[in-house]
């Protein structure tokens, strides 16, 4: 009879012999706008390995503390059901500490409080929403190897305060034209070689594509990018997923003028929708068979998992039958042994 670790074996090295990767345990990172706003008992927690909402507390001197009563309390909920809890680091100015040398010592005291500050919270990590350098050429995804370096100095540096068994993590952009990602991005914010090495966890590619067709063309566009441009290895790549949809109109075609959704407004309009159908009342969203599909890629290409964004843009009222992360984690994790992280 084989035990579990020879199983496992087995498996890596038929995958080895077959050319596939298998991922030990895949990522389905769900961030939390606005925990007060949902409706945890229709939560689909089976969906999420990892949940992302409140912060660690901040003072002007960068001393962190422990996260609000609130956040303590959904944070304990969260583990009854078995799922991780990643919390913002907190009123932090980081291109002030990666830039500016007058922010040293708030540096110093947030790296030396930030640890207990997370163990007292009883979270489980901290994920850096940090959108590349706030200069010119940074806003259009052109970032130097040194400030690349530099942000992921202090990711490293925050791993280490807070302890190797704590999740750190942070977003990146894509690269490319549609709305929301970085034309010029040829190097991410993040130095790769140190990611790789282990100096934080993973990243999250924030892929808000959309396509009426239905193509997921875009997001193995962007899995390209991490692996055979940036260098990334994959199994530390969370391809991310928008739960929201963009509106144009008014005299520039190209001009957002709302940002709907999927759950706040367009999935009522369009009860128990059809999988193939990627548009509801005139917009165009990320539908159910897409969501499967990009899940199935995922797990056929062996990256390290999906970033929903948000999971409270989801619908989460049952009787629609329009919750896209069941979809999601069903290609996820179709013929996958391991379902947890």
């Amino acid at each position: 009879r084989l035990t579990a670790m020879a199983l496992w074996s087995s498996l890596l090295l038929l995958g080895s012999f077959l050319g596939l990767r298998i991922v030990a345990a895949f990522h389905v990172v769900g961030w939390i706008v606005n925990p007060t706003t949902v409706n945890w008992s229709t939560f689909p927690w089976h969906a999420y390995t990892i949940l992302r909402f409140g912060s660690v507390v901040v003072n002007s001197s960068g001393h962190a503390s422990s996260c609000s009563p609130d956040v303590q309390m959904l944070i304990a909920k969260v583990h009854s059901h078995g799922l991780k809890v990643q919390l913002s680091p907190g009123d932090v100015n980081v291109w002030g500490m990666l830039s500016d040398p007058s922010y040293a010592q708030f540096k110093k005291n947030y790296l030396d409080t930030v640890g207990a500050a997370v163990i007292a919270c009883g979270a489980d990590g901290i994920e850096f929403d940090y959108e590349c350098p706030p200069t010119r050429l940074g806003r259009a995804g052109i970032v130097s190897a040194e400030e690349a370096r530099n942000f992921t100095e202090l990711l490293q540096d925050v791993k280490k305060a807070l302890g190797g068994s704590k999740l750190v993590s942070c977003d990146v952009g894509a690269m490319g034209v549609t709305e929301g990602s970085y034309p010029l991005s040829w190097r991410p914010w993040v130095d790769v070689g140190m990611l790789n090495a282990g100096a934080f966890d993973f990243v999250n590619t924030m892929s808000y594509h959309h396509a009426a067709s239905g193509s997921i063309a875009q997001w193995k566009k962007d899995g390209f990018v991490a692996e055979h441009i940036w260098g990334m290895d994959r199994s530390r790549v969370n391809l991310g997923i928008g739960y929201y949809s963009f509106r144009h109109g008014g005299l520039n075609p190209f001009k957002i003028t709302s940002e709907p959704t999927w759950g706040g407004s367009l999935s009522r309009l369009c009860p128990n929708i059809a999988p193939d159908l990627n548009v509801c009342n005139g917009t165009t969203f990320v539908g159910k068979a897409m969501n499967e599909a990009i899940g199935a890629w995922v797990r056929e290409m062996g990256f390290g998992g999906v970033f929903p964004w948000a999971a409270d843009y989801d619908s989460l009222d049952p009787t629609l039958n329009n919750t896209l992360v069941e979809w999601l984690v069903r290609g996820l994790r179709g013929s996958s042994l391991q379902t947890g992280i």
